[in-house]
């Protein structure tokens, strides 16, 4: 009866899990033997398939989640029912064929796995008490997985749940679904824009400051040159002074050169 969960002399997780093990090993032969007739079973009622849905028509599906959906089998495009199911199902349930048929099961050839373990709902319930403690253990990942805890909890209207709750987690991580538009940018950080603004102001003053002193040594340099200019000018102009004196000292010499001899001439007796 431990095998089966009952209470046993086994006190830890562990040695109950064991003894589950080894009855689940004994009872390996009628598992064995039920897996193999349940894919036989299958198998047939996969071969009467394409002889049974022989025309166009909807049927039900219920996908692992346990979620039922209709999809057209047998159709095309263009009638009527195409028409409707068209760009309303994904890629996986919209199988078109060289002819233009969708999900023709008059061709193909199919097989059957089959995997015993615990129900979808056991797997569920599995999921979400590891989900819940893997957040405990580590609450940063929990707006990112807020989704798939919801997917996992049997709540009425879980799918409305389910769509408020992926909002919330981050497109980074879940992706953007189908017709789904990016979301805007997130607003600047104010102390950013402040310090943004601060080091604008500090570029704008060092700028003043390296303007003006770069003006500065232009207005030096400028006023060296010019005292420069001005010293080159005052030598060139007391150079010429010096010349026009010189040229004016020589003429006078030449005049009284001049008076001179021609006194000489004019006394008796003077040369011939």
């Amino acid at each position: 009866q431990a095998a089966l969960g009952d209470k046993g002399d086994e006190k830890s997780g562990k040695a109950i899990f064991a003894r589950q093990g080894q009855g689940v090993t004994g009872d390996a032969v009628y598992t064995d033997n039920f897996n193999m007739a349940l894919q036989h079973s299958c198998r047939i009622g996969i071969s009467l398939i394409p002889h049974v849905y022989d025309t166009e028509r909807i049927i039900r599906i219920i996908g692992e989640d346990g979620i039922e959906k209709e999809v057209p089998v047998n159709t095309s495009p263009m009638t009527e029912m195409g028409r409707g199911f068209q760009g309303q199902l994904p890629p996986e349930l919209w199988n078109e064929n060289e002819e233009g048929l969708v999900n023709d099961l008059s061709i193909g050839r199919y097989d059957v796995r089959v995997t015993v373990g615990p129900s979808y709902g056991t797997q569920r319930q599995e999921a979400l008490e590891m989900l819940v403690e893997l957040v405990g253990r580590v609450p940063q990942i929990g707006p990112a997985v807020l989704d798939l805890i919801a997917e996992n909890m049997d709540l009425p209207r879980s799918q409305e749940l389910i769509r408020r709750l992926k909002k919330l987690v981050p497109v980074e991580i879940r992706g953007l679904e189908e017709g789904e538009q990016p979301p805007p940018p997130p607003p600047p950080d104010p102390k950013l824009m402040l310090e943004m603004e601060k080091l604008k102001m500090d570029m704008r003053d060092m700028m003043r400051k390296e303007f003006d002193s770069y003006f500065k040594a232009i207005g030096i340099v400028a006023q060296a040159e010019s005292l420069e200019a001005g010293q080159q000018l005052e030598q060139y102009t007391s150079s010429v002074d010096r010349y026009q004196k010189q040229i004016e000292l020589e003429q006078q010499q030449q005049q009284m050169q001049q008076q001179a001899q021609q006194q000489q001439s004019q006394q008796p007796g003077g040369a011939q």
